[in-house]
Order: C-alpha cells, then sequence, then structure tokens
C-alpha cells in the first residue's frame, strides 16, 4: 500500500473533458523513464489498486466523477474491469429453460477507440494462450492491416476533431465501479431542461439525490487509504456543477477536515450560446461558486484558455504561444492544454522521492489568504536537437513575458513579479542535460540558476524531472511541424516533421503563481455577477432554501475582500 494517496473529484463535462486527457497521460507514462534513471513518478498516490470476484489485480483511477446523463456514450457505468464474469453458459447451468442472447450494438466508436478495443482484445488473446504457444505465432506482414496493428497504439496518428463529442470519447483508462457518479435528472446538452444554474446544482445536494451516492463513493476510496493527504477537485463553475462542487467541499470540510484541497476551476474558452439569459445565468452562478471554492478550498486554481476573462464575449481572445496552434472553440482541444499544464505542475507531490506534499505546496502558494493563484506552460519547452539545457535555458524568456509560455489564467497575464511560484521543468534528454564540463551544473541546479537569474517570482520553489510529458495519441494534434516526434523544436526544412506522424514526448516548462494581478480576475467575476441583474437571476434560486437575495451582498463583499488580498503585497 502506497503512502500519502490523493484522491481526484471531477465535476461537471468540462472538467471530465480535462480529467479525461490527464489521465490518458498519466496512463501513457507507465513504463516511461529515462534510461539510467529510476522511474520517478509514483503513481500510487493517484492510483488504487484492487482486486475483482476472480481475484483478478486492477489499477484503476482514484478518483470519482459526476456528470450528466448522456454524457459517457460507450463508457459503460460500472466499468469492464469489475462486471459480472458469468456468461450465457454458465447462467445455463442454473436454469432450466430457455437461454437467448441478445446483443445491442451502441453507436458507433471513434478510430481511436476502435482500436484501443482492438489492443485490449488481443491483449486478453494472448494472455489466455498457453506460452508456447504465443512465442511461436508471430505477426504476418503479408496485409496492410497486419501492418498497421504492429504499430503501438500511441504512436498512431488520428484525427479526431470532428469525432470527438463527449470527453469519454477519448478515455483511455479503465475506471473503477466506484468512481461513476451519474445526474439521471439531467440530460447532457439539452435545450428543453439544461442544467444551467448554480441553484440547481445545490438543490441537488441538498435533497440527497446526488450527495448520498457521492459521499459513499468517496468513502470508499477513502477508508482504502493508508494515509490520505487530501483531493484534487476538478470541477466547472459556470453551470448547475458549480453548486455541486459548493456541496462537494461542506462535505469535505465536514468529513475531511485537515486534508488538503486543491481545487481547479476550469472555463470553456468559447460559448455557442451567448444569449441575455446563459450569459447572466454564467456570471451569476460563477461569482457564488468562486466565493464558495476560494473559501473553502487549500488553493484554487482558475484555468482557461481565453485571455478575456471568465466568460469570454470576444472571439480571438485566446491564449497562444509560438508552438502550439490550436482550435479555441474545440473543447477537445482546449482542455487538452490544460490538463498537460497539470500533469506537470502537479509532478511535485507526485514523486517517488519528494520532500514535497500538496500541503506543502497550496501553503507556500497562498499565502495571507491569497487562495487564488495562477497558472503559465510552456509547451514544449523550445529545446533544439543536441542543443545543451544550460544553452536552451539562456535563451528562454520568464514565463511571464514574450509569447513562448501559454498563460492560463485569464486577465493574471502582466509583466510584473510575482510573490511566490512552484515551477517544474521536466523532459531534458539525459545526454543534453548531463554535466560535460567541470563547470556544468547539475539539471536541477541550472533550473533554480535560471529562476534566479530571470526572475519571476520573489519566493521561488522549484521541481526538475526526467520523464518528459507525454502527448501521444488521443492528444490533439496542436503542434507545429517543426516539432519533433520527441518535442524538439527543429529549425532546418529539411528536417521538420513529416505530416503522417504526431507528437508522443515533449519538454516542459510550468509553474503555479501567487500574482497581485489575480485581483483583476476577481473584480471582474463581481461586475459581471452585477452586471447580470442578480434581482433577476434569483427567479431561478427560489426553491433553494440555502440561497436568498442576501447571499448576493454576502458574496460580493467577501470577493472584494478577496481582491484586497492582493494589493498589500
Amino acid at each position: 500500500m502506497s503512502q500519502s494517496e490523493i484522491i481526484t473529484l471531477q465535476l461537471g463535462h468540462y472538467a471530465n473533458f480535462v480529467g479525461a486527457h490527464w489521465w490518458n497521460m498519466q496512463d501513457g507514462s507507465f513504463g516511461r523513464s529515462q534510461p539510467g534513471f529510476e522511474k520517478e513518478i509514483n503513481h500510487d498516490r493517484l492510483y488504487h489498486t484492487g482486486l475483482t470476484a476472480k481475484g483478478e489485480e486492477t489499477y484503476t483511477p482514484r478518483m470519482v466523477f459526476v456528470d450528466l446523463k448522456g454524457s459517457l456514450c460507450h463508457l459503460r457505468r460500472d466499468g469492464t474491469l469489475y462486471e459480472d464474469d458469468m456468461d450465457v453458459e454458465e447462467v445455463a447451468q442454473t436454469w432450466d429453460g430457455q437461454v437467448a442472447k441478445e446483443v445491442t450494438e451502441g453507436p458507433a466508436k471513434n478510430q481511436f477507440l476502435a482500436d484501443l478495443d482492438t489492443a485490449d482484445r488481443e491483449y486478453l488473446e494472448q494472455q489466455q494462450r498457453p506460452t508456447s504457444t504465443a512465442a511461436q505465432e508471430t505477426p504476418s506482414t503479408g496485409a496492410a492491416g497486419a501492418q498497421v496493428a504492429q504499430v503501438p497504439l500511441a504512436d498512431r496518428l488520428y484525427d479526431l476533431d470532428s469525432a470527438v463529442d463527449v470527453w469519454s470519447d477519448i478515455l483511455r483508462p479503465h475506471l473503477h465501479p466506484k468512481s461513476c457518479c451519474m445526474l439521471n435528472e439531467y440530460v447532457h446538452d439539452s435545450d428543453s431542461n439544461p442544467f444551467d444554474v448554480y441553484s440547481f446544482g445545490v438543490d441537488m445536494m441538498e435533497s440527497g439525490k446526488i450527495a448520498d451516492q457521492f459521499q459513499d463513493q468517496v468513502r470508499f476510496f477513502a477508508e482504502a487509504c493508508d494515509r490520505l493527504q487530501g483531493y484534487q477537485l476538478l470541477t466547472t463553475i459556470h453551470d448547475g456543477f458549480g453548486g455541486i462542487a459548493a456541496g462537494v467541499l461542506d462535505h469535505l470540510r465536514d468529513d475531511y477536515e485537515k486534508k488538503a484541497v486543491f481545487t481547479v476551476a476550469t472555463m470553456p474558452s468559447s460559448f455557442s450560446d451567448m444569449s441575455a439569459r446563459k450569459v447572466g445565468c454564467r456570471s451569476f452562478g460563477s461569482a457564488l461558486a468562486f466565493q464558495h471554492l476560494s473559501e473553502f478550498s487549500s488553493m484554487l486554481l482558475p484555468m482557461s484558455c481565453s485571455t478575456a476573462g471568465f466568460w469570454p464575449s470576444i472571439a480571438g481572445q485566446t491564449a497562444r504561444s509560438a508552438y502550439v496552434d490550436y482550435k479555441a472553440d474545440l473543447t477537445y482541444h482546449t482542455s487538452a492544454l490544460l490538463a498537460a499544464t497539470l500533469d506537470t505542475i502537479s509532478l511535485p507531490y507526485r514523486l517517488r522521492k519528494t520532500e514535497s506534499s500538496l500541503h506543502h505546496m497550496t501553503d507556500l502558494l497562498t499565502p495571507c489568504g491569497r487562495k487564488v493563484t495562477s497558472a503559465y506552460c510552456a509547451l514544449p519547452l523550445p529545446f533544439r536537437p543536441g542543443q545543451k539545457l544550460v544553452d536552451c535555458l539562456a535563451s528562454v524568456p520568464a514565463l511571464h513575458e514574450g509569447d513562448l509560455a501559454l498563460p492560463l489564467t485569464p486577465l493574471t497575464h502582466d509583466s510584473d513579479l510575482a510573490y511566490a511560484q512552484y515551477a517544474t521543468l521536466r523532459g531534458i534528454p539525459p545526454a543534453l542535460a548531463k554535466q560535460t564540463d567541470p563547470g556544468d551544473l547539475q539539471p536541477d541546479d541550472a533550473f533554480r540558476t535560471y529562476l534566479a537569474g530571470k526572475p519571476s517570482a520573489t519566493i521561488n520553489s522549484s521541481c526538475y524531472v526526467h520523464e518528459a510529458s507525454v502527448v501521444a495519441a488521443p492528444f490533439p494534434n496542436v503542434f507545429p511541424s517543426s516539432v519533433t516526434t520527441r518535442g524538439f523544436v527543429e529549425t532546418e526544412e529539411d528536417f521538420l516533421r513529416p505530416s503522417s506522424c504526431g507528437v508522443h514526448t515533449m519538454p516542459v516548462m510550468a509553474a503555479v503563481q501567487s500574482r497581485n494581478s489575480t485581483c483583476k480576475l476577481v473584480e471582474q467575476i463581481v461586475q459581471s455577477a452585477a452586471d447580470s441583474q442578480p434581482r433577476r437571476q434569483f427567479a431561478f434560486y427560489q426553491s433553494t432554501s440555502s440561497i436568498s437575495p442576501d447571499t448576493w451582498s454576502d458574496t460580493r463583499e467577501s470577493l472584494l475582500q478577496l481582491a484586497d488580498n492582493y494589493s498589500d503585497m
């Protein structure tokens, strides 16, 4: 049993998109390590080891997600690892009557999921074959299909931009039956009965329609932990899931008061419906959720590819960098960038040998009530083939300068120094990071020297990891041809990456920061909610006993006090 486990909670469709990409990246990193180095990432921090009824060991995300009916598509609620293994023949042994087996086909799967099913099926068949038989069999190369089958799934290139509708269309790992918690009263993407108001989520929690099941599933994972250190909460806040998140935090505060809670508030970079009603619901509900999350989380990280604010209304105002070319209107794209950032900034408390923890990280970045943080990510770090680490860092500006890094917290990007930051560098090949001259620094020392020489924060903490970020399929194809399959940046035209190849891994630099400019985001949240005509919004809140017209006044004062915290340093 591992020590210091963390439970991940995912609330809402966009947050589950981010989570799906994040779990894919972790799943893809299994077995990967730089030659000559021990495995650095301790997957036991976030993964749960279990046993099926047949005694087979499973390894699944220690995670509970909440979403609406219709969001799972091909994904079974109870998963496939723990399914009832009694087949028709076994049933027939205890039943004298006639037995018929009917199979109903679901919607067609995209190419990635189809290949994933094939890979799973071939693996199970290989496990069931006698060892001698399996050793004698060699794959045929006579047919094109056989040749394709030999290409590892992670190395294949897919165009899924028009084939992904829900987050389960890209999910790679298997899930535990206790991970799924569905709201059957609402249907995903429904126009007739949308789950788009903060109070709808509060009602669901207060009525017990979702709270009891959710708490039981969280308790299942918590009781299986040796020493639970805290929670990662990924949530959307612009719809009813903001109310769900508020209720979840109340539960965690009551039952797990001493555990750290790192909350990530996610927001799409664009919305198709910009009607006055929708904008008002988003603005007002998000303000209520933001206040609750900032008060009861150990640390709150708002994340979006929008640079115009948490409710983008101006097309084109999205985060951009020199080596990422994504489609801002595709949830499949934007959620991947947020996930890649989270995968790197969370490394300090996910390593095998680490002095950091979730508590340590949140305490460092949230002094004097400044619980709201911001994120930057250089994806990839512009490392050229054959370039030494010290030479690369010498040419890299501070994360908040230039167009190298994506600023992924709206309205917090400026030229001022952050008060504190936790920066992580990963994925530098050993041959390029090693010392070749007597005066060369070790990679972690070189990184600390870079942070001190090109300061972006008054207080710096750093983490260096050899293992690269895994951006293989089904991560979207958002990198130009100048980025090689290993994530290097190539300038010679003859060495550009062919269009038939994707990017598999890459070096990344990312940071979580406490910035004075966060006050701009908080003030915008207050102003947008005020512009939504709060009295009109309360027409949607009449059924919610815990929300009254006085709630907005209290929320406004609390958020303005939060904004003031960022002007005192």
